[in-house]
Formats: structure tokens, C-alpha cells, sequence
């Protein structure tokens, strides 16, 4: 009796490709996910945000002010600085920021008024 597995194909170029490219995609998950991790171990600020280490697109007045409201969770007061997770600081900034409407262009006087909900100012001829 002859071998069934004999008579199948040998899987094609495409099937090689298509397994070569999950690999692929998989060791580079891995990677990051290994990279974070020892990021995460190494350095102690990791996941820790203050007034003085913010990113340049939000005020530490507002981020002050926000931990002083209790608007970010988990903040603590600590030797005349804020500190919390970054997380947190995150969820606050999503949540207090605005999405332009589409059809508003962000740059002109009256797109920030109308993103600020308030009326241009009538024109005069």
C-alpha cells in the first residue's frame, strides 16, 4: 500500500512567505514586549510623571491644577511637585482635550472660536 502522505503537495511559495511573515511579526512583538520589560526593571521612573518630566504638549499649570482638583488619579502631592502615573495622566489629557469637527479649520480665527463654542463676530462691510 503506497504512503498517503506521499501524494500531497510540498506547500507552495505563497504558504512560505505567508509563514515567514507570522514569524516575523511574532519575534517582533516579542522583541518590544521584552524590550518594555526590562525598560520597566531598569528604570526606576518608568510609568511616573511629575510637572517637571511632562511631555512639551501639556502645561504644568494645567497638570498642577488638574492634580489639585483630583481630576488624575492616584496623584500625590510629594516635596512641592505632583507625581503620577503616566496612565493617569494620559486618561486626564484624552479626556480634556477636544476633537476639531471635520469640517472646521483648526487654524483660522473662526475655527478656534467655533472649537471654543463661541460665535464669530459679524463682519463689517
Amino acid at each position: 500500500m503506497a504512503d498517503p502522505l506521499a501524494r500531497t503537495p510540498a506547500p507552495g511559495p505563497a504558504l512560505r512567505v505567508l509563514v515567514t511573515w507570522l514569524l516575523d511579526q511574532l519575534a517582533a512583538a516579542l522583541a518590544t514586549r521584552l524590550r518594555d520589560a526590562e525598560a520597566r526593571e531598569h528604570d526606576p521612573d518608568w510609568g511616573m510623571v511629575s510637572q517637571k518630566t511632562l511631555p512639551a504638549w501639556i502645561h504644568p499649570d494645567a497638570y498642577v491644577e488638574a492634580c489639585r482638583g483630583g481630576k488624575i488619579d492616584g496623584a500625590r502631592a510629594w516635596r512641592r511637585q505632583w507625581i503620577a502615573q503616566r496612565e493617569a495622566v494620559e486618561r486626564w489629557w484624552i479626556a480634556e482635550s477636544r476633537e476639531p469637527a471635520n469640517d472646521v479649520d483648526v487654524e483660522s480665527i473662526e475655527g478656534i472660536l467655533a472649537a471654543n463654542g463661541l460665535a464669530s463676530p459679524p463682519r463689517r462691510g
